[in-house]
């Protein structure tokens, strides 16, 4: 496959980028994430807890796709902690101000990960969008096509 893709991620869906990229790093020219979960072993402490406050019998039978994926995100989060992303892929994480969570601390420890991800790499960047909730491309829409443009331009169109 000759195909380049620009990968765009919300939340749970940086794990779904990261491990097509890390699969296909040739044909990935570039992600860029919107307050992503990144995996890392408070991410798997997290969701273990979270799990662990559930039964099955408190979802609806529609919802019980939730149920299985948090009943396999600590499993989840292990697995794509280990897959190896290529440096030469360049990332924007798009960063909200108002984290996912009602605790602080769980807040922080999520934009660390975040921080963690682009702290080191010449072509990561990590960008706030101030005034936005987890849901940045509700809340700044905007924002969100301005910044996939920019990232476009700077690094899909050279190459």
């Amino acid at each position: 496959m000759d195909a380049k893709f620009l990968l765009v991620g919300h939340s749970l869906g940086g794990f779904y980028n990261r491990v097509f990229a890390a699969r296909h790093p040739k044909q990935v020219k570039g992600i860029i994430l919107l307050d992503p979960r990144i995996p890392s072993y408070q991410d798997m402490k997290f969701a273990k807890k979270i799990f662990e406050m559930y039964s099955r019998k408190d979802f609806e039978p529609d919802n019980l796709s939730l149920y299985h994926l948090l009943a396999n995100m600590e499993r989840t989060s292990d697995y794509v902690r280990q897959v190896l992303l290529s440096d030469s892929i360049p990332i924007l994480d798009v960063m909200a101000e108002i984290g996912p969570f009602q605790d602080s601390n769980k807040n922080e420890r999520f934009k660390n990960d975040q921080r963690n991800l682009v702290n080191g790499y010449k072509n990561r960047r990590l960008i706030l969008a101030e005034g936005s909730s987890h849901n940045i491309s509700d809340d700044k829409p905007g924002l969100v096509i301005k910044e996939i443009a920019d990232f476009y331009r700077r690094h899909l169109l050279r190459r």
